[in-house]
Parts: structure tokens; sequence; C-alpha cells
């Protein structure tokens, strides 16, 4: 038959040539290289080829379209392990692999595009590992990976894009580690991944990543991206992660997205946090800062101190400083936060005041308690702000009605007004430092 003669194997004689092994199949391609091939809708599990196993591993595919779109496979092992596609697209959309797993191993795909949307991974290992895909993009949307492991390390994405929009993950290890993303743009918007680790260690992207908006991002308990890089944009926006996600030694040269990102660290039984969670929450804190998101700097670095917390010993050195890194905390939110010193202040003022009322009343009985109060609150507002010229003259008047006389204040009273000073100092200037925080240009 001559080479140039396009033809389509289908039906039986596709499904017989399939099966009659390597050789047979790979000399009827040598005679036929642009033809297209569809075993689409066929139901390999009713034949239960080499033992319930079918073995394709090595097989050379023709140059035209590949379809294996909504076959069923049952349940025993799929191997395509290093078999080479041609130019052609290639099409296992809907196809339903079961528990015995697949491989595509080393697998060549062409510059057509590869499909695999819809596509039903059992609960075997599933591994793309080493597989290179073409220039006609890669799309897994709305896949659904199952339980057992899932390894796509050191793949190789050339330019066209690579898209697992809506594909869902099993509990699985669910590893892109080393994983090459070549020119064309990636996508994980609205996956929804599992308990399972999800790594993309020392992957490189040269187009844009996005893995926005994921679907349960909160089942995630470890996601990795140490060692990446990212030659153009990354989205993580939209997420609220129960881990901290991993961007240590990470290079980007582009845009960040953290938008409605938020960052809750694990803890364990114990009431400890991973004490790698330090380390991860400083490289977040670092990228929100190059990118100009304050909000997200401060959050970051509110979960870092409280991190660094709960690391601290139990010595004497480290329990003072837990004492203060605590008060600091809960006072401020370390400098982040305006209404909590202003609540602090103002419950100090009205604790005071009460202070200076009952001190009054004890030693000056002609007042009534509503106009003592009202001295006592009034001298309690001018210890806040006594640097005022008024704040002077308030502070001398209401005293001397406080206990009727100058004469009849008691030296004692001057240290309780002296240790108020102090703590009021210390909430206005939380303040100021929260205020400065959250209008930093």
């Amino acid at each position: 038959m001559n080479a140039e003669q396009k033809i389509t194997l289908t039906g039986k004689e596709a499904l017989d040539k399939l099966l009659s092994g390597k050789d047979v199949w790979n000399a009827y391609v040598e005679e036929n290289p642009i033809a297209d091939v569809d075993f689409s809708g066929i139901d390999f599990s009713a034949l239960k080829p080499n033992s319930g196993i079918l073995n394709c591993s090595r097989y050379l595919f023709p140059k035209g379209k590949v379809d294996f779109s909504s076959v069923v496979f049952g349940e025993g092992r799929v191997e395509f392990g290093f078999a080479e596609f041609g130019e052609g697209e290639t099409d296992f959309s809907l196809a339903v692999f079961g528990k015995g797993g697949v491989s595509f191993l080393g697998t060549k795909f062409g510059e057509g595009a590869a499909g695999f949307m819809g596509t039903e991974f059992g609960d075997g290992r599933t591994t793309f590992s080493h597989a290179e895909f073409g220039k006609g993009g890669v799309f897994f949307n709305e896949a659904n990976f199952g339980n057992g492991y899932l390894g796509f390390s050191e793949v190789i994405f050339e330019k066209g894009i690579v898209d697992f929009t809506k594909a869902r993950f099993g509990n699985g290890f669910v590893d892109f580690s080393k994983a090459q993303f070549r020119e064309g743009d990636t996508y994980f918007d609205e996956v929804k991944f599992k308990e399972g680790p999800v790594s993309f260690q020392r992957a490189l992207f040269d187009g844009h990543f996005s893995i926005a908006d994921l679907k349960a991002p909160n089942t995630i308990k470890d996601l990795s991206m140490r060692h990446c890089t990212f030659e153009k944009s990354l989205d993580l926006s939209g997420n609220k992660f129960t881990c901290i996600p991993d961007l240590t030694n990470t290079k980007l040269t582009n845009q960040l997205s953290l938008d409605r990102l938020e960052c809750i660290p694990a803890i364990d039984s114990k009431g400890n946090t991973d004490p790698l969670d330090i380390e991860r929450l400083c490289r977040l804190k670092e990228l929100a800062a190059a990118h100009k998101n304050h909000d997200q700097a401060l959050q970051f670095h509110v979960q870092e101190m409280r991190a660094k917390r709960y690391q601290l010993s139990n010595s004497v050195s480290d329990k003072v400083l837990r004492l203060l890194d605590y008060l600091f905390d809960i006072t401020s939110e370390y400098g982040r936060s305006i209404s909590k010193p202003a609540k602090w202040l103002s419950w100090t003022a009205v604790f005071y005041s009460i202070i200076y009322w009952e001190i009054g009343m004890s030693i000056n009985t002609k007042l009534g308690d509503l106009t003592n109060f009202g001295n006592g609150l009034l001298y309690s507002l001018s210890q806040i702000i006594p640097f005022t010229a008024s704040g002077k003259v308030s502070a001398t008047e209401s005293a001397e009605q406080l206990f009727a006389s100058a004469d009849n204040i008691p030296n004692w009273f001057y240290a309780i007004s002296l240790s108020q000073g102090l703590v009021s100092f210390i909430f206005i200037f939380l303040l100021g430092l929260g205020l400065r925080n959250k209008f930093r240009i």
C-alpha cells in the first residue's frame, strides 16, 4: 500500500492488530505511517487481553489521529510505557481505567493535542513520569484521578497549553516534581485535591501558572513548590489552605497573585505547629512584600511570629519571651491591628477612672457618686494625653475636685497615675504602629 495513502484503522481490524503484539502492530504502522486509528467506545474489559493486562508498551502509533475516547479498560493494568504517538491528536477523553492502574511512563506524545478530558483513572498507580507531550497542548479538564499514586515527575510539556481545570484528584500522592512546563500556560484552576500531598518540587514553568480558586483547598495537607522556577506569573489567589504552601527557594521573575489567599498552619494533637512553617511563612512574607501586597505581608508576618512562639523552649528566658510575644499579639496582632490597641486604651481609661473614683470617694465624701466618677474619668483621660497644655490643666483641676483640695491628695496616688501613663503610652504607640502599617504606601 502507498505509504502516503491515508486510511483509517477502526473496529475489529484495529482491535485485532492492537492485541497481536508490538511487532505486528509496529510493522503495520511502518506500512501505514499517516493512518488514523479509532478505538473509541471499545470495552477492553470484556476481552481480558493478556490475562487482564493491556500491554501497549513501546508501541508506535501513526501520524494521524489516535482515538481512545470513551474506552473502558477494566480492572487490569494498562501499559503504554515508552509508546510513541505520531503528529496527530491523541484522545483518551472519557476513557475509563480500572484499579489495575495505568502507565504512560516515558511515552512520547506527538505534535497534536493530547486529550484526557473527563477521563476516569482508577485507584491503582497512575504514572506519566518522563513522558513528553508535544506542542498541541494537554487537556485533563474534569478528569477524575483515583486514590493511588499519581506521578508526573520529570514530565516534559512542550509549547501547548496544559489544562487541568476542574480535574479531581484522590487521596494518593500527586507528584509533578521536576516536571517541565515549557512555553505554554498551565492551568489548575478549580481543581479538587484531597488529603494526599501535592508536589511541584523543582518544576520549571516557562509560561503562566495558575492554581487559583481550588475546590476544597482546605483538604490539602501539603503543597510544595520548593525550588520551582517561574519565568512568568504565578497565581495562587482565592485559596484557603490548612497548610502553608512551600515556596522556599523558588525563582520568580514576574507577577505573583496572592489575592484572597489564606493559610492556616496545621496544628498537631499536642498543639504544636510544623517547625518548617516558619521558613515557609517567611518566604511568603518576602514575596508579598516584594509585590507590594502590604496586607498579605503583615498577615504572614503575624503567622510567622506565632509559629516561632510555638517553638520556644520551656527555659526561663524563653518563657519570658513567650509571655511578651503573647502580649504583643493579643494587644495589637504584632502592630497589624488598629482596633485592638484602641480597645485596650479605652478599657485602661475606664479601669483607672474606677480606681480614681474609689480613692476619691474614700477621702472626699461630700461629692455625689456621679460627680466623683466624672472627675475620676476626666483625670484618667488627662493621663492619656498629658503632653498637651489642656491635659495638664485638666489633670490638676480634676484631681483637686476629686479630693476637695490638693492637700488631700496622697503621694501614692501619683504612683498609680504614673503606671497609667506608662500603660497608655504603650497602647498609643501600638495604635500609631497599626495606623502606620494600615496606611503604608
